[in-house]
């Protein structure tokens, strides 16, 4: 459940993102931490800073109720809001998920002998 009493946030710049998505000024939703600090975000859902930072480096880990509070705050359509994450985690090229290629496994250099 969402930390701030109301249903949408009670912050105006919460407003002002809503407006900026619905014309399609916000295209990526990297953009919404520019009008909206990610410590009033962090607040209003209840994250703590780690969190929301790794929310904000990786985009694949945001949690299906996440996305849905932080619409709800934003008072867009979450199904918008997931397709503004989507959209920005298949342009992150660098990003690789946990798991999705192959990493060299260090082998010590000699076993312990009891």
């Amino acid at each position: 459940m969402l930390r701030n009493s109301s249903p949408r946030g009670s912050d105006r710049r919460y407003r002002v993102v809503k407006k900026l998505i619905e014309c399609g000024t916000i295209a990526l939703y990297m953009d919404i931490f520019e009008y909206i600090p990610k410590s009033v975000i962090a607040k209003d859902c209840g994250f703590n800073s780690a969190r929301i930072n790794k929310l904000i480096k990786n985009p694949r880990e945001w949690k299906v109720r996440e996305v849905i509070w932080l619409s709800q705050l934003i008072g867009v359509d979450h199904y918008l809001l997931f397709r503004l994450i989507v959209e920005y985690g298949s342009q992150m090229r660098h990003y690789r998920p946990p798991g999705s290629g192959r990493t060299a496994q260090k082998r010590p250099k000699s076993f312990p002998i009891f």
